[in-house]
């Protein structure tokens, strides 16, 4: 059974400043983790004591400022960042829709590029015969799929990322924004298949400021603040359509507080 969880799990930025003479002192900011120093050297606490865990079939919906954890937290999760405390525990095989282009080799054919990333997922010869197809049919590059990737434009090489990223279903799919991409015509259809993909996925943990999309895709709902979670609640399925759109919440009972 897939999950996620988290436990104590705190991670720290340290430096020193640069271009400006002075003392570190604390303060309070509107952006960013929990900002400490002494002298010129600084550390952020960009997550705080954070435990958290998430079940199958669960759409898990973070919202905060900018600056305020959500997009960290997510990278924790997909495995990009390490924690400097605390435990991190995942079962399943993770999606990330992070950064789209990660890994792709400009000097590679855009065929080339879906074989390796076929074999990185662990795919068999049957399965990768299917994404090949798949992204073929969705990427809608044609003949572009047998030259290198340099020789695409932005559109086209997000086009190709974004179609190897939603061909195979995952277990858990971790998002930061929903994303659309291309133009009209090509996003409608993205977000098409955006949609079918997350429907498939077996735990959808997405960050994002749009209330309306978190209210129609997700039934669970966390506030993160200065790298601590301070709100956590689940939707209240009550039979009524409108208020499920509109974002009918209550506070889950799971809930211990940041």
């Amino acid at each position: 059974m897939n999950f996620i969880s988290l436990d104590r799990l705190s991670l720290e930025y340290h430096g020193s400043l640069s271009g400006q003479r002075g003392k570190v002192a604390p303060e309070s900011t509107a952006v960013g983790g929990a900002l400490a120093g002494r002298g010129a050297h600084f550390s952020v606490a960009a997550l705080r004591d954070i435990s958290l865990t998430i079940s199958q079939g669960e759409r898990v919906g973070l919202i905060g400022h900018n600056g305020s954890g959500k997009t960290t937290l997510l990278k924790v999760m997909a495995g990009i960042l390490p924690p400097t405390a605390g435990r991190v525990q995942v079962q399943g095989q993770v999606t990330s829709l992070l950064h789209l282009n990660a890994g792709m080799l400009p000097d590679l054919s855009g065929l080339e590029n879906i074989n390796i990333r076929a074999t990185l997922m662990g795919l068999d010869k049957q399965e990768k015969k299917h994404l090949i197809e798949d992204v073929k049919a969705f990427s809608e590059l044609g003949i572009y799929l047998n030259m290198p990737i340099r020789t695409y434009s932005a559109g086209m090489a997000m086009r190709l990322s974004f179609a190897i990223a939603t061909g195979i279903a995952p277990d858990i799919l971790i998002m930061d924004e929903w994303i659309g991409t291309g133009d009209k015509e090509f996003r409608a259809k993205a977000q098409k298949r955006m949609r079918e993909f997350a429907d498939m996925a077996g735990i959808l943990v997405i960050a994002s400021h749009s209330e309306p999309l978190l209210n129609a895709v997700c039934n669970r709902r966390i506030s993160v603040e200065k790298g601590r979670i301070v709100r956590d609640e689940i939707k209240n399925e009550d039979g009524d359509v409108a208020k499920a759109e509109q974002g009918n919440w209550i506070e889950n009972p799971a809930f211990v507080g940041g």
